[in-house]
Parts: structure tokens; sequence; C-alpha cells
């Protein structure tokens, strides 16, 4: 079965406890936040999932920068500062396949098994997606605009360590030096200025809280960490494709795409309307659609704890999470809607830019997924 019920699983435990068909209007009070991320939330379109680790309080100081580029035509714009070249351009393909995973990376010629590499990428995922939060901070009573900033953020270190590990052994990394490493580089990405001593004081404060020992050289921390941030630059093509303006795609940037065509379709399906009642099965849907897509958003960055980050398209992972997000949501509701008729209507988008005619990939992208899941809730990584 494609949704994770369990209160075990990553997924379910990022996704809303309570849903309705028919939801009433809340007043929310906006609780105040940094200004690093005001004004990051104008220029972001993404988001990413909470995960189930809990962090402590971020640190009440931050030295969080941003370089402010007067326009005169408009208004001045957050930019961070521009990544002096590297002489050395490490060329990667672009995508790899499940077999280059099961058998060509260096964790599999250290003798890591798969099973074993998959739950410390997860691990380490994790722990970055925690130090992004003890930054960016982190709570239900915020606007959408700026979890939507903050899930990015997580997302985009999850991804970075899925693409650091595929050129890199998880055995001969120190899986905190790359975590924090992919926070770095996640949040520059976001053009968030964070020095290195920011995240360090974030680690050491999360590691206090957990009886764990800190930091001991912060000056040799510090320089790993500027080392394995320029190794993951170059992965990318240069320095500038990571700590730069530009960044890869994500699941979570196709999500609220897919939602959408979602919810257009359900009315389609005889066991949501049947659920209905009195309530025409369009009006139902639409009233669903922003719980929808708030779910199928942590279902998406939750994904990206696993290798489907670098070894699907984001596309297809999009579609894999937006239909699994809707098999649990429903669940919720009383409406069993089968796996095999969301999944039907996931390969039936044909208007572009979400054309999609490979339903194998679907179905990889679906496998991935669901196995990052299920490994979380088996494993217990936290």
């Amino acid at each position: 079965a494609l949704p994770i019920s369990g209160s075990r699983g990553i997924a379910s435990a990022s996704a809303s406890p309570k849903v309705s068909v028919f939801p009433s209007p809340k007043s929310s009070r906006l609780i105040k936040m940094p200004a690093v991320l005001r004004r990051m939330c104008s220029n972001s379109p993404s988001e990413g999932s909470r995960s189930p680790l809990d962090c402590e309080t971020p640190p009440k100081r931050r030295r969080l920068t941003i370089v402010a580029q007067r326009d005169a035509n408009g208004p001045s714009k957050p930019v961070e500062e521009k990544a002096k070249p590297t002489q050395v351009a490490v060329s990667t393909p672009a995508t790899w396949t499940v077999e280059d995973f099961a058998h060509s990376t260096p964790s599999r010629a250290d003798g890591i098994t798969e099973r074993a590499e998959r739950c410390l990428r997860m691990k380490t995922g994790d722990r970055a997606r925690v130090i992004v939060r003890g930054v960016l901070g982190h709570g239900n009573a915020v606007s959408p605009t700026i979890e939507l900033c903050r899930l990015r953020a997580q997302a985009l270190a999850c991804h970075y360590v899925q693409l650091f590990y595929m050129s890199a052994s998880v055995q001969k990394e120190d899986s905190d030096v790359v975590s924090l490493a992919a926070s770095l580089s996640a949040l520059k990405a976001l053009n968030v200025l964070c020095f290195v001593d920011d995240l360090l004081r974030v680690f050491n404060e999360q590691q206090r809280a957990q009886k764990k020992p800190e930091t001991e050289d912060a000056q040799i921390m510090s320089k790993r960490i500027e080392e394995v941030e320029l190794r993951m630059a170059r992965l990318v093509g240069n320095a500038q494709s990571v700590m730069g303006n530009s960044r890869p795609d994500l699941a979570l940037d196709f999500v609220g795409e897919m939602v959408d065509y979602l919810v257009h379709r359900l009315p389609e399906s005889q066991a949501f309307s049947s659920c209905c009642h009195r309530r025409a099965p369009a009006k139902a849907a639409r009233s669903l659609a922003p719980q929808l897509k708030e779910v199928a958003q942590r279902f998406a960055v939750d994904a990206m704890l696993g290798p489907a980050a670098v070894l699907v398209r984001p596309v297809a992972a999009a579609r894999a999470t937006a239909a699994m997000a809707a098999r649990y949501l429903l669940q919720q509701l009383g409406a069993e809607v089968s796996a095999d008729e969301l999944m039907g209507f996931m390969t039936e988008v044909s208007a572009p830019p979400a054309a999609y005619e490979k339903v194998d990939e679907l179905r990889l992208a679906t496998k991935e997924v669901l196995g990052t899941y299920q490994l979380w809730g088996e494993e217990q990584c936290v």
C-alpha cells in the first residue's frame, strides 16, 4: 500500500494530524520572524518538510547577513556575494541510475551495503534539516510563505547530501561535517549569507541539548566544512552553482502543479464522490486542496532523504509524492481511493510543462520514495 498511515513513517510524522473536507477558517497569530526570512520569502518559490527529529529553540544570537543590491528601477533585492570561480570544474552526470546506486557508489567500493548507505545518507540529511531549522527557526504559527522558505532550504540541504555521497564514501566522510556543509550550501543558494560559525553555534547548542559532545576545535571544523562545501560546489559544475543564485530543480517545485491537477481529477473517483455525501465532489475537492498541498509539500521534502533526490527527475518525484499524500490524506477522511487510481491520474497529465509519458519512471520514483519512508520507520533514524 502506498500511504504511510502509521505514526512511525516520516511522511505521516510531518503531515497535519487533523484534516477535513470542510475546513473552517482559523485565525492564526503570526509570530515575529528574523528579518532574513521575511526578505527571503519574497524571492523564494519552493518548500520542504519538517523532519521527525525535533531541534531546540534556535540561538538568540545569529549573524545572518543580507547584502542588498540597489537598482535604480526598483527596490533593493537580497543577493549574496559572488563566489570566486574555481580553476577545477568536475563534470558529473546529471542523473544516475538505480544500477549505479546499487553497484557503483564509492561506499559500495568500500564494502558498505546498499541498505546501510541509504540509512547513513538519511541520517545525515535529517541532521542537515535540523541544522537549517535551527538557523531559520521553526514552528507552526508562521505565514505559509515563510514556512515554504524553510522547507525549501531543508530540501536543498538533503539534495546536496545525496549529491555529495554519489562521489564520496559514507565510511570516509564525517557525517557531521557533510550535514553542516550541505546546510551552508543550501542557505547560500537561497541568498542567506550565513557564516560557518553561525552553523557551528547552532550545531553545538543542539549537541548540548541532546547531551552529546560539542565541537572541540572550531577552527579545524570550520576548515573541513568549507572544504566539503567547495567539493559540493564542484559537483554541480562550478562554485557559483551552489553558492550563487542558481540551484537545482526540486520535487518541491512541482508539487503545487501536481496537486492542482489531482484536485481537478478527484471528482471522477467514485470512492471520493461517495464520501462527500450531499456536498458536490468538485467543491469538496477544491476545499481539500490547501490541506493536500501542505501535506504533499512535506512528503516531497521527506522524499529527499533518499536517493530519489538524484536518481529520478524532480517532476517524477513530485507526481509520486503528490499521489502518496493524497492517498494518506483521503484515508484520514475515510475515502479509500485506490493507489492505482491516483497513480493513473498522474500518468494522464498531458499539458506542458508537466507533460509526462514515462510510466516506468513514475513507478521507479514511487518505489524509491516509498522505500525511503519505509526505511525510516524500520530503522527509526532519529
